[in-house]
């Protein structure tokens, strides 16, 4: 009798208790029987209350799993319970694995958008911001989570596209300026959540800056002015020579001889102006590349000062080169070096003083580039301004000194493509000196090397 007691507390079916009162009725007397019954009875609410027990056990292992708490898994005594406690044990390690996945995908996608340069706000449907990246913190200058969007931006057309994308449930796309009137342009998109029909839906506005055009607009309307008159000048000359040949100088040889080399004179002229624009542009276009190749100072100067000798001899003026014995290595391309040097060494003989000198010098650690003239140097003032498009100073023009003030815009975006800085030293009336020093460039890397 103890082992069968024994399997109805194992198997806790009520079933089984109630047969075993009716075996225990019928195999023995009544007192026996009465005696069984009795112990029938308390087993069974036993039993019951052990199913109560494990059944709130479940209850509240089913409100946990809900709640998140993965850690209030139930015990139960036995019977049918038992096999629903193992599925509920299965269905909460899947939830967690889930929720895990879930998280870590929140994870990245929080890192994701704080990570993005442009800025990202979620706003809930009362226009109050719920999540806001570094970006947006810095476009409004405040920690944007909590304000309401009148309060980090006034923008009229901002303002209305939340609106419209809530009301219409459609991405609305405007360009502004942000925070306020007179901040930098951006394309601002606002996109809706999904929401039930009839609610208003939360939104996402993400801000993207654009280039603005006005100084670049500015600039190249600038630049076609000064091309336009400097080839005006010359075309102005060659037309007033040309009519003087059709007309008067028809049947005048001396009139002819000059006026013919006068007209090879514009025509280079405007040969070197257009060469010179060339060479800015192919520079400019190759800014962003940097340069892969080797290129050593040392005879790169001497050849550049043997090619332009026949310029200095022209005003009687020496050039004198100073090198180190050792070679001067740069990270470079060097067509644009030569052009460099050639542009910076031209510019000192045409301003430097007739019969005076130039001076040439290259140094290491850092490398570098220095050319030195006598002349007048360069008005105080205008030194950062040498480096400009077309720029020419009111010494040069009175002087009548040739040039259309690009070889030094050339020399500023070379030295800037191969991560060197400029430095202008000027003395009225003693000259000037030009550095370019070359550092931050790291050497291409030895193709011989694996």
């Amino acid at each position: 009798m103890a082992e069968v007691f024994r399997a109805v507390l194992r198997t806790a079916s009520p079933p089984g208790v109630v047969l075993l009162g009716a075996v225990a009725t019928a195999q023995l007397d009544w007192q026996v029987a009465f005696a069984a019954w009795g112990a029938t009875l308390v087993l069974g609410a036993g039993v019951a209350l052990l199913e109560v027990r494990d059944s709130r056990r479940l209850v509240r292992w089913v409100r946990a799993m809900r709640d998140g708490d993965s850690g209030a898994q139930a015990e139960v005594f036995g019977g049918s319970l038992r096999e629903l406690s193992r599925h509920l044990g299965q269905l909460e390690s899947e939830v967690g694995r889930i929720r895990s996945g879930v998280a870590d995908r929140d994870r990245f996608l929080d890192g994701l958008l704080l990570a993005l340069p442009m800025a990202v706000l979620t706003l809930n449907p009362d226009g109050r911001v719920t999540f806001a990246n570094a970006a947006a913190a810095k476009l409004f200058q405040k920690v944007p989570p909590g304000h309401a969007l009148p309060e980090l931006t006034r923008v009229p057309i901002c303002l209305q596209a939340f609106d419209a994308a809530g009301r219409e449930r459609t991405v609305q796309t405007v360009q502004c300026r942000l925070p306020a009137q007179d901040g930098s342009l951006y394309q601002v998109s606002v996109h809706p959540f999904e929401a039930d029909a009839g609610q208003v839906p939360r939104r996402v506005m993400v801000c993207l800056e654009l280039a603005d055009s006005t100084p670049r607009e500015t600039a190249r309307t600038t630049f076609l002015a000064n091309a336009s008159h400097e080839f005006r000048t010359p075309l102005t000359a060659i037309l007033g020579m040309v009519e003087t040949l059709q007309g008067p100088g028809r049947d005048d040889p001396e009139v002819q001889t000059l006026y013919l080399d006068r007209l090879g004179n514009q025509a280079s002229r405007m040969v070197k102006l257009v060469d010179d624009m060339i060479h800015l542009s192919a520079v400019e276009m190759s800014e962003a590349l940097p340069p892969d190749g080797r290129v050593d100072l040392v005879p790169l100067a001497r050849e550049v000062t043997e090619d332009l000798t026949w310029q200095a001899a022209v005003r009687s003026m020496r050039v004198r080169v100073e090198v180190p014995t050792d070679p001067v290595e740069v990270t470079g391309d060097v067509d644009q070096l030569r052009q460099l040097l050639t542009n910076l060494l031209s510019n000192a003989i045409k301003h430097g003083r007739e019969g005076g000198s130039v001076r040439v010098e290259v140094g290491p650690k850092p490398a570098r580039i220095t050319v030195t003239d006598d002349g007048e140097g360069i008005p105080p003032g205008e030194t950062d301004r040498v480096f400009e498009r077309f720029y020419r100073s009111a010494q040069a023009r009175n002087r009548r000194i040739s040039g259309h003030g690009l070889g030094l815009a050339i020399v500023k975006h070379v030295a800037r493509r191969h991560g060197a800085t400029l430095d202008v030293q000027s003395e009225p009336g003693v000259g000037c000196a030009i550095s370019v020093t070359f550092e931050g460039m790291p050497p291409p890397p030895d193709p011989t090397v694996t």
